[in-house]
């Protein structure tokens, strides 16, 4: 049974085109860089996301709680290290 508490979060689950501009940290305020992203239920407990923008991966997160009731919602950032969880 999909953990209730995340129903909100479905929204988030599907593919997604990304597109990013006007950014002061690209080589000028008109680039463009362009990527893809995917959410996915996993377990019907966690909902995952995850990007990439010009074939690089960006950020791979994981949203759960700890339990259905909780109210605080937990993140864990997935990267090529050791996972670090934050609230």
């Amino acid at each position: 049974m999909r953990n209730p508490a995340l129903q909100p979060l479905d929204v988030l689950v599907g593919e997604w085109s990304l597109t990013l501009t006007d950014c002061w940290f690209l080589e000028s305020r008109q680039a463009q860089q362009r990527g893809h992203a995917t959410g996915r239920w996993l377990a019907d407990a966690f909902v995952e996301l995850e990007a990439e923008m010009e074939g690089v991966p960006v950020w791979h997160f994981v949203f759960g709680r700890a339990t259905p009731t909780a109210s605080s919602l937990c993140c864990i950032t997935i990267r090529d290290r050791p996972p670090v969880s934050s609230v």
